[in-house]
């Protein structure tokens, strides 16, 4: 549904608004939205290869010795991650209060 292919839901909401550019002859902008769309097609196409048709560790050919050298998180960002999540809920009460 994000890639926007046809038989899927985010196909025609896409189709709808480059129609919708090309009627207010705004065509660059079209071809970009349209090649934007293509680029996110091609980073979930990846993204679901690697998730269902490889074997781990070794889930896609180029993958970087960095990416797996360490196995185990840092107190550091296992608490920032703890409580950016705890906190998300209150982000617009938060925003509101820096607001005033």
């Amino acid at each position: 549904s994000l890639g926007g292919l046809p038989p899927m839901t985010g196909f025609l909401p896409k189709w709808l608004i480059l129609q919708e550019l090309t009627k207010q002859q705004l065509p660059m902008t079209a071809v970009l939205a349209a090649l934007t769309a293509l680029l996110n097609l091609y980073f979930y196409l990846r993204l679901s290869y690697a998730m269902t048709l490889t074997i781990s560790p070794n889930n896609l050919a180029g993958t970087s010795l960095w990416r797996l050298s360490s196995t185990q998180p840092s107190l550091i960002l296992t608490t920032a991650t703890l409580m950016t999540l705890l906190l998300l809920p209150l982000a617009p009460a938060i925003t509101a209060l820096l607001a005033l």
